[in-house]
Parts: C-alpha cells; structure tokens; sequence
C-alpha cells in the first residue's frame, strides 16, 4: 500500500502574520476601497458646492476615509495579536507544528501542542490559497491551516495539486482548476 502525502509546516509568529494577511485580503481592499470612496466624495463636495459648506462634511469625510485606511492597515496586526495571546494563554506555546495526512477520503490534522487528531473529510475544504510561501487550507466553518510547500513527504506540491483537483477541485484557486 502506498503511503499518504503528507505535510508539516512549523507555525510561528511568521507564518501566522503571513497566513493572517493574506486571509484579510479582501477585507483590506474593501477597507481601502471606502476610504478611497470618501476621499473621492469629498473631492466632489469641495469641487462642486460653493461656499459656505457644511463643516461636518468637510471635516467627517477625510476623518472617514483615515479611519477606514488604518482599519485596513492595522488590521493584520491586531489578529496576529489577538491569535498569538490565544495560542499563548490557551495552549501555553507560542508556535508549533502542524501535521497534515491526506488520506484517501479525508484530511488528518494534529498539531503539535495536542494530542487530539482532527479529520475532515476533503468536501469540508472551502478554499485551498496559493501564495509564494505558504498553502493555506480553509474550511467551510472558517479555520485555516497553513501548509510548507517545500515539506511534503511522500510526494511534491504537484502530487498535493493533483490530489486536490480529484478530490475538492471547487476549493482550488482558478488557475489550478484548468487543465
């Protein structure tokens, strides 16, 4: 029998940040798309109403659009925070590894700072995001876990893809899909 592909990526504060960002990505451009919103409403205003303007607009437009701009920004930051103070007052650790088997019909998770071993089956998986350094595994109930791509045993990255594209091929990234 052949043995599973498997992957263990060592999750640090690093990769957390790196993980975290890029989930938060279409929140940001939703973020920095308002703040653009505002500023080009404001433009407007000032443009095309005469004197005297309403101060309230004048001033609450840009202060609007800063405060949507930092939201965007600072956004990473506070999660990585946030999750790094869970994992620290929770579990006690401040990074771990990450174990990964795939397995015929369904994905096996253990991390390291636990015993329990978590299985989802592969239609659980929502979204499989490709970044230059990282895999990320997301499921339907919003988890996420991170993947190395340089660390599968028993197989490569393309045995990761064509396995993926077998068994959950709505969770691949389009241009994985064709083909």
């Amino acid at each position: 029998m052949e043995e599973a592909l498997r992957n263990v990526c060592h999750v640090d504060k690093k990769v957390l940040r790196r993980t975290i960002h890029r989930l938060l990505r279409p929140r940001r451009i939703l973020l920095l798309g308002f703040a653009g919103l505002f500023l080009l409403v404001w433009g407007a205003y000032l443009l095309l109403v005469p004197q005297p303007r309403n101060l309230g607009i004048v001033i609450g437009l840009p202060a609007l659009a800063a405060v949507y701009g930092l939201l965007a920004l600072l956004g990473t930051r506070q999660n990585l925070r946030i999750v790094m103070k869970r994992l620290q007052e929770n579990r006690q650790v401040k990074e771990y590894d990450c174990a990964v088997e795939f397995g015929p019909e369904e994905l096996s998770l253990r991390v390291s700072y636990s015993d329990d071993l978590l299985r989802l089956p592969y239609k659980s998986l929502r979204r499989v995001l490709e970044t230059k350094d990282l895999l990320i595994l997301t499921t339907k109930a919003r988890l996420s876990y991170p993947l190395d791509p340089v660390r599968f045993v028993n197989g490569s990255q393309e045995d990761f893809w064509r396995l993926m594209k077998e068994k959950c091929p709505k969770a691949l990234p389009k241009k994985r899909r064709v083909g």
